[in-house]
């Protein structure tokens, strides 16, 4: 059985100061005395590794590196920023044990404020939980932004648009659902419609089939970007309590903290982190 909180995120080299950034804030801000962490390797370079792990050496955060046969993505879309390894983790229930039944998924471009044991403890019994898309454009999945072929696969028109980057996934569920064959069957199949890349593919499968966090676990860019409340998905309470309070900041742009034309009001967030590393 599973006897610690797993966390699991995806990366390439290009990311892995964020990477080391995020779990020095989930170390910091959690009370666990032991996340097993596993980091699904996409070209992440030894001495980037040797960093990262020296950092948490004698920490609650226990990592292991695993590298993914993603044979199965070749020739799917990828970006400029966003490289085969976003898929990954649509291999998590043949990459863990059987007797792993829940994770928590975090992309490694955010900072989380908020012990993780208040997402641990969350309970459903949906295949995964989280945020919906705070953008106007992708909040619904009939959005310009959202899924193109949700009439055709039957999505009413005002199901919310998730955003992947902060998920707690039902291993169980998925394994028992098949999740994995379903969302890749899909993106293969409808690759020229994808816009964002697996995410997508999560949206097109599991969009009855997923629970609802709390805004503040996955607090994106775009609330920072609008001119006011009004141009939100939020009301003005909601908004001004997000912008000054989130749990998971989550910096979505192209532009991250780690680059030097980052214009983010939030970015002085995760330098606090950065700073506590040895990098």
């Amino acid at each position: 059985m599973q006897s610690y909180p797993i966390l699991v995120s995806s990366c390439d080299d290009a990311f892995a100061v964020g990477l080391a950034t995020m779990l020095k804030s989930v170390s910091i801000n959690t009370h666990y005395h032991r996340i097993d962490t596993i980091v699904l390797d996409g070209g992440i370079s030894e001495a980037n590794k040797v960093k990262i792990t020296k950092n948490f050496n004698n920490t609650n955060i226990k990592i292991e590196f695993i590298t993914v046969n993603d044979a199965v993505f070749s020739g799917f879309k990828t970006t400029a920023n966003i490289t085969t390894s976003t898929y990954y983790r649509l291999l998590l229930p043949s990459i863990l044990s059987a007797d792993v039944g829940k994770v928590l998924y975090l992309d490694s471009d955010l900072i989380v404020e908020c012990d993780v044991d208040e997402l641990f403890s969350i309970r459903f019994q949906e295949t995964i939980a989280a945020v919906p898309d705070m953008d106007k454009r992708a909040h619904f999945v009939s959005d310009q932004g959202g899924l193109k072929l949700y009439h055709e696969l039957g999505i009413p028109a005002t199901n919310r648009y998730f955003n992947a980057g902060v998920m707690l996934i039902n291993l169980d569920k998925w394994r028992f659902s098949n999740a994995s064959e379903r969302i890749i069957h899909y993106l293969s199949a409808n690759m020229e419609h994808v816009l964002w890349l697996d995410q997508d593919g999560l949206n097109a499968v599991l969009w009855n089939d997923w629970y609802e966090l709390k805004p503040c676990y996955n607090v994106t860019t775009i609330l920072y970007k609008v001119s006011s409340w009004e141009e939100s998905v939020f009301n003005k309470p909601g908004f001004d309590e997000l912008y000054l309070y989130p749990k998971i900041l989550h910096y979505t742009h192209k532009k991250k903290p780690w680059h030097d034309n980052c214009n983010h009001p939030m970015k002085h967030r995760y330098w606090l982190y950065y700073n506590l590393l040895i990098w």
